[in-house]
């Protein structure tokens, strides 16, 4: 039995219970959640979910479902195949270290973010 990979990413204006509604779909399929990932920002919301479902063939089925149930929220939705490379060389960085800026300021602007992304 193949275990596909995928990315959801939902996008769109925030409605309580997105979340919910996203992983009762995704929990019907049997779906095991990888990672998962969401920023908020003025009542705009994306959110990503790494899933791994049990069998290929459930795909199709699964994104049917997905777009139901999120329909009557108006929040797009992409649904995008990983191949297990990909995945592999992901998981793998995992454990490398990480870095959080934190940037204090009344006024940020681009060129500040810019700066320090370099």
């Amino acid at each position: 039995m193949s275990h596909g990979l995928y990315i959801v990413n939902v996008f769109g204006v925030d409605n309580e219970g997105i979340t919910a509604r996203l992983t009762e779909a995704l929990a019907l399929y049997d779906a095991r959640v990888l990672d998962i990932g969401q920023a908020l920002i003025h009542d705009n919301l994306s959110l990503s979910l790494l899933v791994q479902l049990p069998a290929e063939e459930s795909a199709a089925a699964v994104r049917k479902q997905i777009k139901q149930v999120l329909a009557d929220q108006k929040l797009g939705v992409r649904f995008k195949a990983i191949d297990r490379a990909q995945y592999d060389e992901w998981y793998s960085e995992r454990g490398q270290p990480r870095h959080i800026v934190t940037l204090f300021g009344r006024s940020v602007r681009a060129k500040h973010i810019q700066h320090i992304s370099r």
